[in-house]
C-alpha cells in the first residue's frame, strides 16, 4: 500500500510541477514532444536516487530543479 501512495504522490508532484510550469510564460522545464508523464517520473527518481544529499530540498522545488535540468528550455 505504501508503494502505491508513494507512486501516486510522486505521480501528482510531476505532473502538477510540469503543468504548473507550462502555464507560465517563464517555463524553465521543455520536455520533448512524446515524453511521458512515467519517463519524466523515472528522470527525477534516478536522479534522486544518485543525490541524496538533495533531499533536504522541497519536493517542488526539487522536482522542478531536476525536470529543468533533464528537459531545458532551448530559449531560456
Amino acid at each position: 500500500m505504501d508503494e502505491e501512495y508513494d507512486a501516486g504522490f510522486c505521480s501528482g508532484l510531476v505532473e502538477g510541477v510540469i503543468f504548473g510550469r507550462n502555464m507560465s510564460d517563464t517555463s524553465t522545464i521543455c520536455p520533448p514532444e512524446g515524453v511521458t508523464l512515467l519517463q519524466s517520473m523515472r528522470v527525477v527518481v534516478k536522479y534522486l536516487e544518485g543525490n541524496p544529499a538533495k533531499l533536504n530540498l522541497h519536493e517542488s522545488l526539487l522536482v522542478e530543479l531536476v525536470l529543468a535540468k533533464a528537459f531545458p528550455c532551448a530559449s531560456k
